[in-house]
C-alpha cells in the first residue's frame, strides 16, 4: 500500500471496506508510520498476519463484519508500541481471544464483540477482562430481546476457553448470519470509532 501512495508518512486514516480482501499482510502498512485510523469492515478477511504489529500510532481498528476465526496478540500492536482504543471486532468468527489481548492494549477504552460465535465460558472471561480494565464494550441493540445467538456452551470436557470448532456452531452461525441485521446499530458500531 505504501508504494501506491507518494507521501505515506502524512497518512493518518485509511479506509479500505467493502474490498473483498482476504487477508493483510505484515508489510501491507509498514510505510504508513503515522497511521492513526484504519477501517478495514466488510471485507472477508480471516488472517491478519501480524499487519499491525508495530503500528505505534494507530489508536482505531475497526475489522468488523470479516471472517477472522480469531485473535490473538500477534494481530494487534504490540503492548510497547500500541496507542490504539477502539476495537471494532464484531460480526466475525471468533470464538476465542487470548486474555493476553486485552493486556496488550494499554490505551483501548471500547471494544465491539458482539456478533461473533463466543464461547460461553470465554465470552464471560473476556467481559470480566474489560471490566476489569474499565474498557467498555460496545454492544449492537440487535442482541436484546432476539432469536440472534449471543455464545455457545463450551462442550469441550475440561471446560476450559480454548480456540475449537464444531459442525453444529457453523450451522447455528449460518442462521444467524442470515437475520437481518439493525442497519442503524451497524452505522453506530463504525460511527462510534470515528
Amino acid at each position: 500500500m505504501g508504494k501506491l501512495i507518494n507521501n505515506p508518512k502524512t497518512v493518518k486514516a485509511v479506509s479500505m471496506s467493502n474490498n473483498l480482501l482476504t487477508y493483510i499482510r505484515l508489510e501491507c502498512f509498514d510505510p504508513l508510520i503515522n497511521l492513526e485510523y484504519l477501517n478495514l469492515a466488510f471485507n472477508k478477511i480471516s488472517y491478519i498476519g501480524g499487519a499491525f504489529l508495530y503500528m505505534e500510532k494507530l489508536k482505531t481498528l475497526i475489522l468488523s463484519y470479516n471472517n477472522l476465526p480469531r485473535l490473538g496478540t500477534f494481530d494487534i500492536p504490540l503492548m510497547c508500541h500500541s496507542s490504539l482504543e477502539y476495537l471494532a471486532i464484531d460480526h466475525n468468527l471468533i470464538m476465542f481471544i487470548d486474555l493476553n489481548v486485552v493486556d496488550d492494549l494499554p490505551f483501548a477504552k471500547e471494544i465491539a464483540i458482539m456478533g461473533n460465535p463466543w464461547y460461553c465460558n470465554c465470552l464471560r472471561n473476556y467481559r470480566k477482562a474489560l471490566q476489569e480494565r474499565k474498557i467498555q464494550e460496545i454492544s449492537g441493540s440487535d442482541y436484546v430481546n432476539t432469536k440472534r445467538t449471543v455464545c455457545f456452551d463450551d462442550l469441550t470436557a475440561n471446560n476450559k476457553c480454548s480456540i475449537s470448532t464444531s459442525k453444529f456452531v457453523s450451522i447455528v452461525l449460518e442462521d444467524d448470519r442470515g437475520l437481518p441485521l439493525d442497519t442503524n446499530t451497524t452505522s453506530c458500531h463504525l460511527n462510534e470509532f470515528y
